[in-house]
């Protein structure tokens, strides 16, 4: 950051306007350049029901069959990233079981070199009838088809902004680096929702901060896992569910907006331009 000329930010004022005031006075007290221009999402030249490959096509095809069969916004879409995968993978399958368990579709990315599903697994999700699982998945196919309501996600930036582009709302199992922070400022926001009880390793089984005026703590049990996803599937179904889900897609609309005429990405671009282009 000290020999550039300056940094791009590919968030938004929207999301987390302290964090980029304060990013910003640090760059320019060195005198450099700080231009905030997020989100960045390319539009799919073909619209979401229509496939670049077979890959897409397989997986419109569930998607379709998806929504005709339960509904629009039916599916829970499942991805932790190229890198990330859950420490205690118990934990998962125990989300998955009860997924199948409700007749709840959804769709399970693996691309993570660290992940493995074993056999008996894929046969489940296979013999369900609601699930598919693949090794890598196209993402923003899958997030701006009509059948997608829920994203759990690791929470990475290109994910979040990923779904706040589509307006599909998030629930965070976040692991490290940005991801709970991403968690906590969309939750911030009402705008998400985050597992806790998913949580593994020394510090990620602390008890957290948000529970220091309560009588009870979480105890990172696989039983306790699926009880709190299972909780979370009633509520994202109720009131709770559609209040989030009007302020993450409130949340998408104002991020779009900064790349209209005289707001900030556009304005940030445009001076850029200016600066080091033209």
């Amino acid at each position: 950051m000290r020999v550039t000329d300056g940094a791009f930010c590919v968030s938004s004022s929207v999301f987390e306007a302290e964090a980029i005031k304060a990013s910003k006075e640090w760059m320019e007290s060195m005198g450099k350049y700080w231009y905030t221009v997020g989100p960045l999402s390319l539009p799919d030249l073909l619209p979401p029901t229509k496939a670049h490959d077979e890959t897409e096509f397989s997986v419109i095809s569930f998607l379709n069959r998806m929504q005709s069969e339960f509904g629009k916004g039916s599916v829970l879409f499942i991805s932790f990233g190229t890198v990330f995968w859950p420490a205690q993978p118990e934990k998962l399958w125990a989300i998955l079981d009860e997924l199948v368990s409700v007749r709840k579709p959804f769709i399970l990315a693996h691309t993570s070199p660290f992940a493995y599903v074993p056999e008996e697994k894929k046969k489940l999700i296979s013999e369900s009838g609601i699930g598919m699982e693949m090794s890598w998945s196209p993402q923003e196919k899958i997030l701006s088809h009509p059948a997608t309501g829920w994203f759990v996600t690791h929470g990475g930036w290109n994910s979040t902004q990923e779904a706040l582009v589509h307006r599909v709302p998030v629930i965070y199992w976040p692991y490290s680096a940005d991801q709970p922070y991403n968690a906590a400022r969309t939750c911030q926001h009402n705008a998400g929702f985050e597992l806790i009880e998913v949580r593994t390793g020394k510090l990620g089984t602390q008890r957290p901060y948000r529970f220091k005026d309560s009588f009870e703590s979480p105890s990172f049990t696989v039983a306790a896992a699926r009880e709190e996803f299972k909780l979370l599937l009633q509520r994202i179904e109720g009131d709770d569910g559609q209040r989030v889900r009007t302020n993450f897609e409130r949340l998408g609309r104002m991020m779009d907006e900064t790349w209209n005429e005289a707001n900030e990405a556009k304005e940030n671009l445009d001076a850029f331009l200016e600066r080091f282009v033209d």
